[in-house]
């Protein structure tokens, strides 16, 4: 299988393939450029140094979740047996963040992380195809990875991201518009390089509240052309870059 290998310094990835170096800016990066008023009623509700704090909070959270997910799906891959990912993924992950964060919150991502297993990731999903794998589109210029592809039982590959929220999500709010711009961006380009068809775009949120469950947010294909477009223009307005070997991205001063 194709693989892209690069890594990622101050919002761009640095590329090396096939004898030629890109730097790219990142998904996220890209979407740095819409502003969220949302956030911003956030931070002036509670002040800058509150406001700082409780987005680490969520941030570190998240990141451990992801931990859990990760481990679960690299054990599928490896052993093709649910009980044994299982296992793997509870044994693997306190051990991984038990130095830099609390149990409770250890504790608490973990049951996020079910949360979005129980809630039918675990059976949708026959086998992972990539897991936090590096895409880049060539043609526009961007880079990114994405938390897993897979395989599901119909045998189709379901791109999805794992996100966490201290509340049920909107559809229509901001975040959301931004989750799903990220994936219609991964799509395109994970298409273009692997020359595989995705079926669907999925967003699984979970909620440090385990009574809250999880949501499962999808984006259909029909869906991708239309936010894809929008993530286009905003790359556009943002960004441009020097032709040659060395494809370097500049932001716009705006």
């Amino acid at each position: 299988m194709k693989e892209i290998r690069g890594t990622r310094e101050y919002g761009f990835y640095t590329i090396d393939y096939e004898a030629d170096c890109y730097r790219f800016p990142s998904v996220t990066s890209v979407l740095s450029h819409i502003k969220d008023p949302d956030l911003e009623e956030l931070k002036e509700l509670l002040g800058p140094e509150k406001f700082a704090e409780v987005s680490k909070n969520g941030a570190d959270r998240g990141t451990i979740m992801h931990g859990f997910l990760e481990n679960y799906c690299k054990a599928m891959k490896h052993f093709k047996d649910k009980d044994k990912a299982l296992q793997y993924m509870q044994q693997k992950t306190p051990k991984q963040f038990e130095e830099f964060f609390p149990k409770t919150m250890i504790d608490t991502a973990r049951d996020m992380a079910y949360s979005i297993l129980n809630g039918g990731f675990e059976e949708e999903l026959k086998m992972p195809f990539l897991i936090e794998g590096l895409m880049a589109n060539f043609d526009l210029g961007y880079a990114g990875r994405t938390d897993i592809i897979f395989v599901n039982q119909k045998n189709e590959l379901i791109l999805g991201d794992y996100k966490s929220s201290s509340k049920k999500l909107d559809p229509c709010c901001n975040k959301v518009l931004k989750y799903k711009l990220q994936l219609s961006a991964y799509w395109v380009a994970f298409e273009k390089f692997y020359e595989k068809k995705i079926k669907e775009g999925v967003i699984f949120v979970a909620y440090p509240d385990a009574n809250q469950g999880f949501q499962k947010i999808t984006l259909s294909e029909f869906e991708k052309e239309i936010y894809y477009a929008y993530f286009e223009k905003i790359f556009r307005d943002c960004y441009e870059f020097i032709e040659g070997k060395y494809k370097v991205g500049m932001i716009c001063p705006f």
